[in-house]
């Protein structure tokens, strides 16, 4: 068999068994009536990341706002978000871009990855985001059960 049948072979294998990274599901659990930002990081000694029935990961995200976990890669490629309040009421997922409305009722929203390894996400309305998203210093909005939308007055608006 000539090298390019071998390539061939190969590569219709690779696309018949799905190569590469599949995209998650995600399942952030937090404390009621939490508002802000919350994150989460990678550590292999951390907590294990439980996953539920349907097969999405669980995050239980802690009243400070920061989890440092056994593992962040189902978070490279998310395929959906759902949350819900430690109290079992959902929380919708709102992706920038596509739903960003000021109407929206509070959500999830997907904010950025930093280069210490943080994931950061955000729990409110799309006005409550807009008020915080051009802060310089994001990281010291993190721990929303206390009260992360007020302005952090060490960092000068810009």
């Amino acid at each position: 068999m000539n090298v390019l049948a071998k390539i061939l072979i190969c590569a219709l294998g690779m696309t018949l068994t799905g190569c590469g990274r599949r995209a998650s599901n995600v399942h952030f659990i937090l404390p009621d009536g939490y508002r802000g930002v919350f994150r989460i990081k990678s550590d292999p000694k951390g907590p294990a990341v439980t996953r539920r029935d349907d097969g999405a990961f669980v995050y239980l995200i802690p009243s400070a706002g920061s989890l440092i976990t056994s593992t962040t890669k189902p978070l490279l490629s998310v395929e959906s978000v759902t949350g819900e309040f430690r109290s079992g009421q959902q929380i919708p997922w709102n992706r920038l871009g596509r739903n960003a409305q000021p109407s929206k009722p509070p959500g999830i929203y997907n904010l950025h990855a930093d280069s210490d390894g943080w994931f950061y996400f955000f729990l409110g309305t799309y006005d409550d985001l807009k008020a915080i998203i051009d802060e310089p210093r994001l990281t010291s909005q993190v721990g929303g059960a206390t009260n992360s939308l007020e302005h952090d007055p060490s960092s000068p608006r810009p």
